[in-house]
């Protein structure tokens, strides 16, 4: 099965409330690549709800790595940090 393949089942799971067919098929996605972070949470979601906790925290402390990064600006190259430049 592909990973396009296995990430719309887990995601067509989770909308089903399917929870072990969600994780099954989520975590096959996420080996073949990492998942976004809204998978993430699916991902942490359906796992705690087979009763995989410690795999459910890893997952979302995943997820929220991921958010932290989407939320920090992109700096230039060369830009300088601080709210003042010298003159």
């Amino acid at each position: 099965m592909t990973r396009s393949a296995s990430l719309d089942q887990g995601r067509t799971a989770f909308a089903r409330q399917a929870w072990g067919d969600a994780y099954a098929q989520l975590t096959a996605a996420d080996r073949e690549a990492a998942l976004e972070p809204e998978d993430l949470e699916r991902l942490a979601i359906a796992a705690h709800l087979v009763g995989r906790d410690a795999e459910s925290t890893d997952v979302w402390a995943r997820a929220h790595h991921v958010f932290l990064g989407r939320a920090r600006p992109r700096r230039r190259r060369g830009a300088r940090s601080g709210s003042a430049s010298p003159r």
